[in-house]
């Protein structure tokens, strides 16, 4: 059994709200393919575009994408 592990750095958030509503940025790492990532895997950058082509696809265009923020 392999344990996974989290390590959050140092990622700024921006929440802009206009007219009552919240529009979130976030600056910093987000994803990471072609290389080692802080959890000690390895995305290849074909595998990496094609989920996040299904993810804007699924979540983001139909307002579905969820956020959860922590300070």
């Amino acid at each position: 059994m392999k344990l996974i592990k989290e390590i959050t750095e140092s990622v700024n958030y921006l929440i802009e709200e206009t007219d009552g509503k919240k529009v979130l940025f976030i600056e910093g790492p987000f994803l990471v393919a072609e290389r080692t990532n802080k959890n000690g895997r390895m995305y290849k950058e074909e595998t990496m575009s094609k989920e996040v082509g299904r993810y804007t696809e699924e979540y983001i265009n139909k307002n579905r994408a969820f956020v959860s923020l922590k300070y």
